[in-house]
C-alpha cells in the first residue's frame, strides 16, 4: 500500500503512529499532522512535527517587518486569551481542567465496577516482571488489582515528591529560572522533546551552567500524581534525588501558583509546554529544549546544547527584556494562519462545539497541506539534530 497521504490528528507519539509517520516521512509520503496550540479554538498543520509550522514562520516574519509601532489589535477571542494570561491569577489550561472535573481524586467503586464489567486493553501497559501481552490475557480481577498496585505506587511517590520540596522559607528574591516540569510519559516530551525527554539532562545542563548565585526552582506537574495519568511509569525516587542533589537547585511545593513563579524568576525552563507561551505573554524569557510550535516567538530561545544554553543565560545576566508588541504580533499570525476549532474530535476538549463546526476547519487543515502550502516530502528518520534548528545566539 503507498497513500499519497497521512493524516495524524495530534502529534504522532506512540509507537504504532510514530513509526508509521518516520515511514511515511523516509518514503516521500506526504503527512499531514494537526497541532493543537493550547490557545483554546486555534490549532495548526505541519507536515514535520520537528519543524515549526513554515506559514507562520513566514507571517511573523512579514509582520515584524512591515508593521507599524502601534499597539498590535488582537480579534476578541485571542485578546480574552491575552488578558486571561497576563491580568488574572493561574489558570489551569483547559484539558487539564477537564481531567480535574471529570475524574475523581483516586479510583474508587465506580472504577472497580467498570474495570470488572470491560475487559482488560490489550497491550496496554507493560507490567513489571511480566510478558507485554499480560494486559490482554490477564482476567478482570487481575487487571484491577495491577492498576491499584500503580495506584499506590504513584501516591509513595507522590509523598516522596513532598518531602523533598521546600515548605518554607522560599526565597523568590534570589535570582532564579523557574523549570516546569512535564507530565510523564506524554507526547510532550516522547517524542516532541528529542533527547531532553529525560528533563534531569535539562536539569543538570541548567545547574553547571547558571551564573553564580543564580538557582534553579524546579516544580512537578500538577498532574503527574493523578491516578488516571499512570505516571508511576515515568518516574522513579531517583529521578528527584538526581535533582535535589545539585546545590543550586531546589523543589518547588506542588500547590505554589505557576505564575508567582513566572513573575519573580529571570526566565522559565521548559522542553515543550504550554508554559512556555504563558511566560512570555507575562513578558518572562523563556528556554526550552524540544521541539514546540512557538519555536519563533519573541522571547523564546530554542537551546539544544551548553553553549547555546550559555549564550542564552549570558543574555539574561545582561538584562535581556521580552518586546510584549513583538509578542502580540505572534499572536496576531497565529490569529491568522490557525484554524478555528480543535485538531482532536474529542469531546474532552471540544465538546462544547457541534460536530457540523468540528470537521470543515479540519478538512480545510488537510487540503492546505495537499496543495503544498506547507513543507512536505522525505526528511531523515532518526531524531532532529541540533542543526535543525537556530541555536539562541542565532536569532
Amino acid at each position: 500500500v503507498r497513500p499519497d497521504m497521512a493524516v495524524f490528528p495530534a502529534d504522532p507519539h506512540a509507537v504504532f503512529n510514530y513509526v508509521l509517520h518516520q515511514l511515511c516521512r523516509d518514503r516521500g509520503v506526504t503527512t499531514v499532522v494537526l497541532q493543537e496550540t493550547k490557545i483554546p479554538n486555534f490549532f495548526l498543520s505541519v507536515s514535520d512535527m520537528n519543524q515549526p509550522c513554515p506559514v507562520l514562520s513566514q507571517a511573523y516574519a512579514h509582520k515584524l517587518e512591515t508593521s507599524a509601532k502601534q499597539w498590535p489589535a488582537l480579534e476578541s477571542e485571542m485578546e480574552a486569551y491575552w488578558q486571561r494570561i497576563t491580568e488574572q491569577s493561574y489558570d489551569k489550561p483547559l484539558h487539564t481542567k477537564f481531567m480535574l472535573k471529570n475524574m475523581p481524586p483516586k479510583p474508587g467503586l465506580r472504577h472497580a465496577l467498570k474495570v470488572l464489567k470491560n475487559r482488560p486493553p490489550r497491550n496496554y501497559q507493560k507490567y513489571p516482571g511480566l510478558p507485554i501481552e499480560f494486559p490482554g490475557k490477564a482476567n478482570r480481577l487481575v487487571h484491577l488489582v495491577k492498576l491499584h498496585e500503580s495506584f499506590w505506587r504513584q501516591q509513595r511517590l507522590r509523598r516522596y515528591y513532598d518531602k523533598l520540596a521546600r515548605r518554607s522559607g522560599i526565597d523568590l528574591d534570589t535570582p532564579f529560572v523557574y523549570c516546569a516540569l512535564h507530565c510523564q510519559p506524554e507526547r510532550a516530551t516522547s517524542p516532541m522533546a528529542g533527547t531532553f525527554t529525560h528533563q534531569a539532562l535539562i536539569i543538570d545542563m541548567l545547574a553547571k551552567t547558571l551564573p553564580k548565585g543564580w538557582k534553579v526552582y524546579v516544580k512537578e506537574h500538577l498532574t503527574n500524581f493523578h491516578w488516571a495519568k499512570r505516571t508511576e511509569r515515568g518516574r522513579r525516587k531517583y529521578f528527584y534525588d538526581d535533582i535535589a542533589a545539585h546545590p543550586n537547585v531546589e523543589l518547588m511545593p506542588r500547590t505554589l501558583d505557576s505564575f508567582q513563579l513566572i513573575d519573580k524568576a529571570r526566565a522559565t525552563v521548559t522542553a515543550t509546554g504550554s508554559v512556555a507561551l504563558e511566560s512570555v505573554l507575562r513578558g518572562k524569557p523563556v528556554l526550552y529544549f524540544g521541539f514546540a510550535w512557538y519555536h519563533d516567538c519573541e522571547g523564546v530561545f530554542s537551546v539544544q546544547d551548553q553553549s547555546a544554553l550559555a549564550t542564552v543565560l549570558h543574555k539574561l545576566e545582561l538584562g535581556y527584556a521580552v518586546d510584549m508588541r513583538k509578542v502580540r504580533l505572534f499572536l496576531q499570525a497565529v490569529q491568522e494562519v490557525a484554524f478555528k476549532g480543535f485538531s482532536d474530535l474529542r469531546p474532552a476538549h471540544s465538546l462544547q462545539y457541534p460536530i457540523e463546526d468540528r470537521v470543515p476547519p479540519r478538512v480545510a487543515a488537510i487540503e492546505r497541506i495537499g496543495l503544498g502550502e506547507h513543507v512536505k516530502g522525505p526528511c531523515a528518520v532518526s531524531a532532529p539534530q541540533p542543526e535543525t534548528r537556530p541555536h539562541a545566539e542565532q536569532r
